[in-house]
């Protein structure tokens, strides 16, 4: 009897361990998610002129009158200086991350280094090293930067895992744990989902024992993390999606052509994964410039990216192509993936993004810009199955009736 106490005794205790961990962790992505909405409102809507689409749940908090118009409007050169935006916030990025607040193994992307902190450094993150690049974070998305959020807030969640970790004095086991843990919270507190945090936290370790030890912990945490989130955010999906005819979705010859964009897929995902170890060589071993100057040459190429398919792809100035290419270039590109699953984007545009999404992502990560891959290839995905679903509706109209479902696919 006296040792089932004491298990239920410890078990509570650290049932609030994690508990405590998960609101901390939904606090810093509450923190991250507000920087990220006012450096992209002061960089892309004041100064360049973009109001970035967004999904219909996803809230704002600041919003400013821009200071020289719109960028789609007739004056060219809004259009230059909206190009240039993202090479600013390369600088400055690369000024905090390799000048004055040096980061540890600068080499790695904000997912890997919380992986590595597991497996290579007994769950040890330093919190000065996680604080920087969640601030160059923001700078690189804000600024419009190919970059997504699910890494940063990986990272974050992590960092505040690692840091309560040494403060309980725990042992590295059960630090570990809790620093897989955390990181999950931060993907359920940012992107609404729990259950979808909880085992991304766990599934990138690569440990099966891990993942088994950490699933309660993992689940408790993100539990937490989302309740925090959604009390500053609101409840909700994040995304809404369009109507569609759920029986002709089922038929068997629906089902054969999902089948079918699955495997026209994957040459893009191996191009993705390629060409962004391409890239990350290209910048760090074989181009003679200081690593400070990377970023802000990144962010100039991605601006030259984002001209080139304005003036190729959208020679009349149309607005809604205007953003929709912006959107798919600039950022994350969960405003793009909205709009295409609301069916608002045309083929050029989407088949543009399929191929420039992972060129303008390569570019910044490659560079040394701070950010996830995830959500970027999410948007690649988006763009790719749109456009096969708008090829699909020209031949088979009457099983196609939805173009937009392969976008969501």
């Amino acid at each position: 009897m006296t040792g089932e106490i004491k298990y239920l005794g410890e078990w509570a205790k650290q049932t609030f361990n994690y508990a405590i961990i998960g609101i901390l962790v939904g606090i810093a992505i509450v923190c991250f998610f507000l920087g990220l909405d006012l450096l992209s409102s002061l960089f892309l809507h004041f100064l360049g002129g973009y109001s970035p689409p967004s999904p219909v749940n996803e809230p704002h908090f600041f919003s400013f009158r821009p200071l020289f118009g719109n960028a789609f409007s007739d004056r060219w050169w809004l259009l230059i200086l909206l190009a240039l935006i993202p090479a600013f916030g390369g600088l400055i990025t690369g000024l905090i991350k390799y000048k004055l607040l040096r980061v540890e193994k600068p080499e790695l992307h904000e997912t890997d280094v919380f992986i590595d902190a597991f497996h290579n450094e007994r769950g040890l993150i330093k919190g000065r090293d996680g604080l920087v690049r969640g601030v160059t974070s923001v700078l690189t998305i804000g600024s419009g930067g190919s970059a997504g959020r699910e890494g940063p807030s990986a990272m974050v969640g992590a960092t505040v895992g690692s840091l309560l970790g040494r403060f309980l004095k725990l042992e590295d086991r059960e630090r570990r744990r809790i620093v897989a843990a955390a990181a999950g919270a931060g993907i359920a507190a940012m992107f609404k989902s729990p259950l979808g945090g909880a085992f991304f936290g766990i599934e990138t370790l690569y440990r099966r024992d891990m993942e088994v030890d950490a699933l309660v912990p993992a689940i408790i945490c993100s539990i937490t993390s989302y309740i925090v989130s959604c009390s500053v955010f609101g409840h909700g999906h994040l995304y809404g999606i369009g109507e569609y005819n759920l029986a002709a979705l089922l038929k068997p010859f629906s089902l054969l052509l999902f089948f079918a964009l699955g495997l026209a897929c994957i040459p893009f995902v191996y191009a993705f994964i390629k060409l962004l170890e391409v890239s990350r060589s290209v910048f760090f071993t074989r181009l003679r410039i200081p690593d400070f100057l990377k970023p802000a040459l990144g962010g100039l190429l991605l601006g030259f990216l984002f001209l080139t398919g304005y003036l190729v792809m959208n020679p009349h100035h149309d607005l809604e192509r205007s953003i929709g290419i912006a959107s798919g270039i600039f950022g994350g590109g969960y405003g793009f993936i909205q709009l295409a699953f609301y069916g608002r984007l045309t083929f050029g545009v989407l088949a543009f993004i399929a191929v420039a999404k992972i060129i303008a992502t390569a570019i910044t990560l490659g560079s040394g810009g701070s950010g996830g891959s995830f959500i970027p290839s999410l948007t690649m995905g988006a763009a790719l199955g749109g456009a096969i679903g708008e090829i699909l509706n020209y031949f088979f109209p009457e099983t196609v009736e939805n173009p937009w479902v392969f976008a969501l696919i």
